[in-house]
Formats: C-alpha cells, sequence, structure tokens
C-alpha cells in the first residue's frame, strides 16, 4: 500500500516525505499506516530499500493567518488542478537497509532516492524477512544506525521496533530481545531523571 512519497533529505540516510491525501489517491492512507515505528520501503529497479517512519511532523500554514483568501479550497481545486492542499503530514524515514535474495542486508545503502519516489508499507512478511541473516537467524544489525541518527526518540524507535519484530522470533531470541528493551527502558529512565534535577 502506498503511503507517500519522497519530497527531500536531510542525509543520505534520512529521507522526508508527504503522506498521500485526497488530492494524490482517493483513499488515503489511515493515521494507523503511518504510526512512529512504521517499517517502509522504497523500490528503486529491483532493489526494495526498507527504511522505517522516526519521526513525524504536522503542516499548517494556516496556523495564525488570518488574512483572507481570494479564493476557497474548493475553487482552487476547480481553476488550479495542481494545487495541493497546504495542510499535511510528512514523515521522516530513517534507511536501514534493503532486502535481497530473501533476507535482509542491514547496511547503508549506496543508492539515493528520488524525489517523488513512492513509498509502501512493508508487510509483515517483508518485515520478518528482513530481520532475517542468511541463515535464518534474527539480525538487527541496524542498531547503532538508529542510536547515532535518532537523537533522543532513538530509544524509544528501538523499543518500538522490538515490540513488532517479538512475535515472529525464537524463544531464545526473544528473551536475548527483552533484555535489550529493558536495557533501552532503563537508559531512557535515567536520561528523564538526570534532565530533572
Amino acid at each position: 500500500m502506498q503511503i507517500a512519497k519522497i519530497v527531500g533529505s536531510n542525509s543520505h540516510i534520512e529521507y522526508i516525505a508527504r503522506v498521500l491525501d485526497t488530492l494524490d489517491v482517493a483513499k488515503p492512507p489511515k493515521p494507523s499506516d503511518y504510526v512512529f515505528g512504521q517499517f517502509v520501503k522504497v523500490a528503486i529497479e529491483n532493489l526494495s530499500i526498507v527504511g522505517v517512519i522516526a519521526n513525524t511532523q504536522l503542516i499548517n500554514p494556516d496556523y495564525g493567518n488570518f488574512v483572507p483568501r481570494l479564493a476557497s479550497e474548493s475553487a482552487n481545486l476547480l481553476f488550479a488542478p495542481d494545487y495541493l492542499h497546504q495542510q499535511g503530514v510528512i514523515i521522516n524515514i530513517l534507511l536501514l537497509g534493503y532486502l535481497e535474495n530473501n533476507f535482509g542486508i542491514h547496511q547503508v545503502p549506496s543508492e539515493v532516492l528520488a524525489v517523488q519516489s513512492v513509498v509502501k508499507l512493508l508487510s509483515e512478511n517483508e518485515i520478518q524477512t528482513f530481520h532475517q541473516n542468511q541463515q535464518g537467524k534474527l539480525q538487527l544489525n541496524y542498531y547503532s544506525q538508529i542510536i547515532n541518527s535518532s537523537g533522543l526518540m532513538a530509544n524509544s524507535l528501538l523499543v518500538t521496533i522490538i515490540n513488532k519484530i517479538e512475535k515472529f522470533i525464537s524463544i531464545a531470541e526473544k528473551n536475548r530481545l527483552n533484555l535489550l528493551k529493558q536495557n533501552l527502558n532503563w537508559q531512557q529512565t535515567l536520561g528523564y531523571l538526570s534532565k530533572k534535577r
């Protein structure tokens, strides 16, 4: 399912996409389709670049602007079919790797995503495949990439990801991830307490 289109980037691994609305598609994505920690993909030729939604921003240039408008939004649609909704949702996508030969490669993709590239949801099966190495074992090799790139949101993002992938891993792998999750929650608590002092 298509949820957004790439509109820019902050770096080679952090892209900005605008969530599709009623001017783009007849049935736009629901808010539950572009939640924090949602896995997405962007196709480049025969390669599926995998990323995760790491942040969301609301765009509303009308806020605090009390100047009268010359035309209503419905009139703009009639006389300017290329008119875009000025309000919208922007998502930040952190690239994690790509899918290749039925397993995930967790490294920075060398390819650059083009403006207007379509962002799609990753299916449950693709999420599972992305987190398996060639031997079918769990891999989370993008851990340091998220820690280094996501700032204050890193721990929350990693906990959200762990919660998503727990359902299709072995008991032993789940136990290791639970230890990691407890550690991340503890770090987050310590960070909060140190800021209050």
